[in-house]
């Protein structure tokens, strides 16, 4: 093959790749979005004082359900 055809012909490959590209990348930044939504950030500085019975990896929680009492930081023992 000459040069010039075998450009082309990578020319044609590139372009029919250019999409899949898109998507993928598309895809990649929707799966990052929700990575960063669904984790929950603590509102405050402190220390977890006790951890709610049966959380692990993989349970279900409901809405509202409290997960850990929390020892804010700077406050004085009483």
């Amino acid at each position: 093959m000459r040069r010039s055809e075998r450009l082309l012909t990578l020319e044609e490959q590139i372009d029919k790749i250019k999409p899949l590209i898109i998507q993928a990348k598309y895809s990649k930044q929707l799966l990052e979005e929700k990575k960063v939504k669904s984790v929950i950030r603590s509102p405050i500085d402190g220390n977890i004082l006790e951890l709610s019975e049966g959380l692990s990896p993989g349970t279900f929680i409901q809405e509202a359900t409290p997960l850990f009492v929390l020892k804010k930081e700077g406050l004085l023992n009483r």
